[in-house]
């Protein structure tokens, strides 16, 4: 049984995107039907192949020559071993065989399905009961975190899914919803991410599948699996052990302090109960310079910091254009307090969780992100 790593990453987590001058490499599945028929695999939404007697798949690289290149390479992985490496250009290498594959590239950007399963016989999704607590929006009044970006409609319901029950924003109590949900599986490297999904965070602590309430589904085959959550201005948290996932839902409750995590201080430990640091405010942005053909937009999502470079603090000010009295109403990630206000100072302002959060006497303190 493989060990994999799985992310449930809530809110929206924005990609980087370097579009330079220089060279690319991207890799596609394909699959040969025994009938003749060719599908193009969209591993991304179903990274869990399932081929029957006859059938064949490939995975085929693609190269773009540019101005910046340094030895490019391609790389393809079954089960942990390296079973193809060559100079990057155009490529197809048999995948028939049943395994865990991971694709990757060295010396160039890459854009590939990262890692796919190929199997003979079909499974069912496995099913996780996932469930967290911010800090950010966390009320110790009442136990359970606001809804107020919710309340306020700011929430982009479509931006977070697709495939959104409208109906589920209506519902108010302990089981409104607080924000949505991006999620990724990540099978044998915590670092590989198969499969991205989306979600939705309720007050209660508790993540649902945006198109029918229920819990969040994953395309994969059984398995030990790490388990990790993250937010868009939050810290992630991952299970320091795998955890076993099948059809069969399987409870993961980052809000128990006595659930062991990667790292170290992974989560921000309250009393009986455990947060994601809040304070992961914004992007640095990068304005197109000649070796560019765009410009740059980098989402961090490894740190808090309070002062020095792309620190949070600056982030929040730059989201308010440097006006330091000046609020921003909307859905943001300057607003770490999650109330629906980018907010720099006065009463409930965003800065002072940030502060907080990296030590409070030692503004120069930064915490990681304590993921691999």
């Amino acid at each position: 049984m493989k060990t994999a790593a799985l992310f449930c990453l809530i809110g929206v987590i924005s990609f980087s995107e370097a579009q330079a001058k220089e060279c690319t490499g991207s890799a596609s599945v394909t699959v040969h039907r025994d009938n003749g028929e060719t599908e193009y695999w969209d591993t991304y939404t179903n990274p869990n192949i399932v081929l029957l007697p006859g059938d064949s798949a490939t995975v085929v690289f693609n190269y773009q020559q540019g101005v910046y290149c340094t030895d490019p390479q391609f790389m393809l992985w079954k089960d942990g071993e390296l079973i193809h490496s060559g100079p990057a250009g155009p490529a197809s290498w048999d995948v028939t065989a049943p395994g865990f594959y991971q694709t990757g590239g060295s010396g160039l950007p890459y854009y590939g399905p990262g890692a796919f399963f190929i199997s003979q016989t079909a499974s069912a999704p496995l099913l996780l009961n996932a469930k967290a607590w911010l800090e950010g929006p966390f009320d110790p009044d009442t136990g359970l975190m606001r809804d107020d970006l919710r309340v306020a409609g700011y929430i982009p319901h479509s931006y977070l899914s697709a495939l959104a029950d409208d109906a589920l924003f209506d519902v108010t109590g302990p089981t409104a919803i607080v924000d949505g949900l991006r999620g990724a599986s990540a099978p044998e490297m915590p670092t590989t991410i198969c499969q991205i999904k989306q979600g939705l965070l309720l007050r209660n602590g508790k993540i649902i599948d945006p198109s029918n309430g229920g819990q969040l589904s994953f395309n994969a085959p059984p398995g030990n699996y790490y388990v990790a959550v993250g937010h868009r201005n939050h810290l992630s948290a991952m299970t320091q052990l795998p955890v076993a996932l099948s059809a069969q839902a399987t409870t993961v409750d980052f809000r128990d302090v006595g659930l062991a995590t990667y790292g170290t201080e992974a989560r921000k430990i309250v009393g009986n109960s455990a947060f994601l640091w809040p304070g992961n405010a914004g992007c640095t942005y990068v304005p197109r310079s000649p070796e560019q053909n765009y410009e740059t937009i980098t989402y961090t999502s490894e740190k808090l910091s309070y002062t020095g470079a792309d620190n949070d603090r600056d982030r929040i000010l730059l989201t308010l254009f440097s006006y330091t009295t000046g609020t921003l109403f909307g859905y943001t990630r300057a607003d770490v307090n999650m109330d629906g206000v980018a907010k720099y100072t006065g009463a409930h302002n965003d800065r002072d969780l940030i502060l907080q959060n990296v030590g409070g006497l030692v503004p120069t303190a930064v915490r990681l992100e304590q993921l691999p």
